[in-house]
């Protein structure tokens, strides 16, 4: 018999119970649903242990024989997505050079930070929620909304090249959460023209103008 500090340990998620004289091991998805597979027999001359049950689905899950059941939908890490989005944003030429290292600064200094090991199911509405009303604590309204149009907009990246299934959370639920900006007149005129000079000099594409528009004035779209 094996040394019990060498034994597998089950991730979280994971569990083995008994059930009509089976060992079933369980594993839970991150919507909530669980899905299980049979490990052996609990009762009988052919029976095993929990210990030896907990052991056998820790051994499927480290080999990836049941990788199916582990599976979430649009389940990319957050890390793994920054990883394709940086170098797109590095090459964007319709950016500024102050954008495009604004969004690789807030990527790598804090949005990794938060949110890297986590998959995109994790992402719910209630999430960034919390995530923003944090940052709206001890953060600036300006710096709060540019730091969730980054998150916002490597998400839309990330549906629009098919890196995942879905977007994760509610987008106009989370517009109506976000800290207001308000602006001096002569702030905002300035602004205006640093728009309209962008729109007139880079491009006339909607999606790019939606793009240059949000940038000037810190906006999350949906």
């Amino acid at each position: 018999m094996s040394d019990s500090s060498e034994r597998r340990v089950l991730p979280p998620g994971a569990s083995v119970n008994e059930q009509r004289g089976k060992w079933i091991g369980r594993i839970k998805r991150h919507d909530g649903s669980r899905s299980g597979v049979t490990l052996g027999s609990s009762v009988g001359p052919e029976s095993m242990s929990r210990a030896c049950a907990e052991e056998s689905l820790a051994s499927l899950i480290e080999s990836g024989a049941v990788r199916v059941v582990l599976k979430v939908r649009g389940g990319e890490k957050i890390s793994d997505i920054a990883k394709r989005w940086i170098p797109i944003v590095r090459s964007d030429a319709s950016l500024k050079k102050m954008t495009r290292n604004g969004h690789i600064a807030h990527v790598e200094g804090e949005i990794l930070r938060v949110f890297g090991n986590m998959l995109t199911d994790e992402l719910d509405t209630g999430t960034i929620r919390q995530w923003i009303q944090g940052n709206a604590e001890t953060r600036s309204a300006s710096r709060t909304r540019a730091l969730y149009f980054t998150l916002h907009k490597m998400m839309r990246a990330a549906e629009s090249e098919k890196w995942i299934k879905r977007f994760p959370w509610n987008a106009e639920e989370i517009g109506k959460c976000l800290p207001a900006q308000v602006l001096s007149e002569r702030a905002r005129t300035v602004t205006i023209r640093a728009a309209i000079k962008s729109l007139s000099t880079r491009t006339r594409n909607s999606d790019q103008v939606l793009d240059i528009i949000a940038t000037e004035f810190d906006l999350a779209w949906e």
